[in-house]
């Protein structure tokens, strides 16, 4: 029987008398290598087995023994979705009050209860269908008459006639991808419930669309027509992207699975978000936008430039502002943090004032707020000052649901002040 494992992000976990078999070696290898910023290290000794994990959350299977790693969050996965919701431009759920419904637990049941949810809301506001351009050889005409293949295919059959005609069909890739999801959920470890409800909703859309071919994510453009579309494509996409950016879809083994999110990731499209939506029209927030002049070889660019968070205004110079999902309320900010900052912000400061930056980093429900400022240079022509403030998650959250606007507001404000 499998044993489950609870630790929490940032955290460490040995697993005593268990060695990995060379199916779970290759997996975490595979795993290690295809992801930017490795999600774990793992160490064997003798009789133990050591993992380090570090921002990213979530579940890994292995052989023997199944590993669920949490965020430090009040609420848990709970948190991580209503996040995921927010950045996504989708409703954030008012109360969990369906918790007992599925596992708490299991991040990827409950992205794939809210995926239940919206294509079930699909299917009530109608299926798309678009028109196909069909050829047939037909004992009637339809459409128009291919000559050149009807002279081809009919020469000495006086009753056929081959035709070329548009036909009105789901069959189209706003389908196809719906139902390509819902067949990779039918892996996931889920609950009788939940299995039940994606193999009905998997039915009809076999029935619907064939399965979707491509191997990248298929660029739609939203309009009147299918703008219903929208949400269920923006969750699907997400599990999508969790399997296939890292290549192990195909990969999977029976015995193997992992689903695992980075937080690093989701934050930093979190705090875009909150800045985007509840700072003054005035200014302008701009999430990974590129400068290629900030670094210069032979009049040539010779790396590019990528902030977090740029925002700016026509009254004064842009601000930058950097993301870490680190735990800086009780450790120091690395020096390779303040470096990249300060680079970054003096790159665009324009004015003589000196340059000033902001790290944004999250603060737990158990830790107090806490905001320091770093004088970088100080009374040097280069000098700047960096501020480093935290942002508590869950009670952000928690305004969201309420529409605490002036909270809101004001949280955006000071975080850029």
């Amino acid at each position: 029987m499998m044993k489950t494992y609870f630790v929490t992000e940032y955290s460490s976990l040995s697993i005593k008398e268990y060695s990995l078999t060379e199916r779970d070696r290759d997996y975490l290898s595979r795993w290690r290598l295809l992801s930017k910023s490795p999600p774990f290290n793992c160490y064997e000794r003798k009789n133990e087995v050591r993992f380090e994990f570090s921002s990213w959350i979530g579940v890994l299977e292995l052989e023997g023994v199944r590993i669920v790693i949490k965020p430090k969050f009040n609420h848990g996965f709970h948190d991580v979705v209503d996040m995921l919701l927010f950045s996504e431009d989708l409703p954030v759920v008012q109360e969990h009050s369906t918790k007992s419904a599925y596992n708490e637990d299991s991040l990827i049941e409950m992205l794939v209860t809210l995926l239940i949810k919206e294509v079930e809301t699909l299917l009530q506001k109608g299926i798309m269908k678009d028109y196909m351009m069909r050829e047939e050889n037909l004992s009637v005409l339809r459409g128009q008459v291919d000559i050149r293949q009807h002279l081809k295919e009919n020469l000495y059959k006086p009753a056929r006639i081959y035709c070329r005609y548009d036909e009105l069909a789901t069959n189209i890739t706003e389908n196809q991808i719906i139902r390509t999801v819902l067949e990779m959920t039918r892996n996931f470890s889920l609950t009788k419930q939940t299995r039940r409800q994606v193999n009905r909703l998997l039915t009809e859309f076999t029935a619907i669309a064939e399965r979707y071919q491509g191997e990248h994510w298929p660029s739609f453009t939203y309009n009147r027509l299918n703008h219903h579309y929208l949400a269920v494509h923006k969750l699907a996409y997400y599990i999508w992207r969790q399997i296939y950016v890292h290549n192990l879809y195909e990969f999977r083994q029976e015995s193997h699975f992992s689903f695992l999110i980075d937080m690093n990731e989701l934050f930093e499209k979190f705090i875009a978000k909150l800045l985007a939506r509840y700072l003054p029209d005035s200014l302008k927030v701009t999430e990974q936008r590129v400068f290629k002049k900030a670094i210069m070889k032979d009049g040539r660019s010779y790396h590019d430039i990528k902030p977090d968070i740029v925002i700016e205004s026509s009254d004064y110079d842009p601000i930058v502002l950097d993301t870490k999902y680190k735990p800086y309320g009780k450790y120091k900010v690395l020096n390779s943090d303040i470096y990249q900052l300060a680079f970054y912000a003096q790159f665009l400061t324009k004015s003589e004032k000196g340059f000033k930056a902001f790290i944004i980093y999250p603060k737990y429900f158990d830790e107090e707020s806490n905001e320091v400022i770093i004088d970088l240079l100080p009374q040097t022509p280069h000098g700047g000052c960096l501020c480093v403030k935290s942002v508590s998650i869950e009670r952000t959250l928690e305004a969201i649901k309420k529409k605490d606007f002036v909270y809101l507001r004001s949280q955006s404000l000071n975080l850029i002040r």
